[in-house]
């Protein structure tokens, strides 16, 4: 599988420390398919299958099964910094995901130097939770969805205001949102241990119709 920067995202989920060590991988699912999840947010992309056009830089004991396999952090951190720093071949902008004696690897090379990030845990001994039924609609679920649609500085600002809260203590922070039946309006309100520190008002952009039409056919399924 060839992944892109995307991937580096995923790697910003996993869960930290100690605590919740299964998931502390980037979980590749099949061939394409690749998620990431702390307990509390999942995230998960598609990339290209295969790997044909990348350089044939790993040797003969990497193989790219279309079973589960799994990344830590440091290995797809190690891969992306092998990649050359001026672009001149595309498939070089992305790392290789396969399998080496039973364990993850990630591979990035410049073309002339590689590095062959191996996990040290195999992938059969990694325990991740079935994240399918997440995606699944309850039978009989008629009900029509309502969809957010949130830029980028909408979601800057959020988290500015969220920072900006009285005490250090910052781990309780959370937005808790309001949405009206068909209202293109979101209220927020930025609470801390309790104490609302901010209330607001989000104004969406307008949803059209083929817009939803879309995005209902997204989310059923990854």
């Amino acid at each position: 599988m060839l992944a892109d920067k995307r991937i580096k995202g995923l790697a910003k989920i996993v869960s930290r420390g100690e605590k919740r060590k299964a998931l502390q991988y980037v979980h590749v699912i099949g061939d394409s398919a690749t998620e990431a999840t702390d307990g509390h947010i999942l995230a998960k992309a598609r990339f290209e299958p295969g790997g044909d056009e990348y350089p044939e830089v790993y040797g003969d004991d990497v193989s790219f099964p279309e079973s589960d396999v799994y990344l830590t952090v440091e290995q797809i951190d190690k891969a992306f910094a092998a990649l050359p720093k001026r672009m001149r071949i595309p498939c070089l902008s992305n790392i290789l995901v396969g399998e080496r004696d039973g364990k993850g690897v990630a591979i990035g090379t410049d073309g002339n130097n590689t590095m062959i990030a191996a996990n040290s845990v195999e992938n059969s001994e990694c325990a991740y939770p079935e994240t399918e039924r997440l995606w699944e609609r309850e039978e009989g679920e008629e009900e029509e969805p309502m969809y957010l649609r949130f830029r980028i500085d909408i979601l800057e600002k959020l988290l500015t205001l969220m920072k900006h809260v009285r005490g250090d203590e910052k781990d309780f922070v959370n937005v808790v949102m309001e949405v009206r039946g068909d209202d293109n309006a979101v209220r927020f309100l930025v609470n801390n241990m309790g104490n609302v520190e901010y209330k607001g008002v989000v104004m969406q952009m307008m949803r059209k119709d083929e817009d939803i039409e879309r995005w209902s056919e997204e989310f059923k399924e990854y």
